[in-house]
């Protein structure tokens, strides 16, 4: 039920200082104490891309224009908009990546 859920940065807040609607997701409470200041794995966000697209598909419905905007300049870079939920996952999974591998952040894999 998304009345028991806290709204996660997928990316940490702490991390990367980015409220934008994309990087913003329902997680159980318990879930995300436990997430903390982790990135996700890049295996973690290809099996749980439908749900990912899924919240991304309300948000872009009832914020069209910010959603819109923010994933294109985080994520899209030169990319069509229509193709938003598969270059914005791929994105994001090269994104955390870049944290875990390169920056040595600690991987969130459940």
């Amino acid at each position: 039920s998304l009345k028991e859920a806290n709204i996660d940065h997928v990316i940490p807040f702490s991390v990367w200082k980015n409220n934008d609607l994309w990087n913003l997701l329902p997680a159980t409470p318990k879930l995300n104490s436990k997430k903390l200041d982790k990135i996700p794995a890049p295996e973690f966000i290809e099996k749980r891309k439908n749900a990912i697209i899924d919240y991304w598909g309300i948000i872009n419905t009832n914020q069209v224009e910010r959603f819109q905007k923010e994933i294109a300049v985080a994520l899209l870079g030169n990319n069509s908009i229509s193709d938003w939920e598969k270059v914005g996952i791929s994105q994001l999974q090269k994104s955390c990546n870049y944290l875990i591998e390169t920056r040595g952040f600690d991987a969130w894999k459940i």
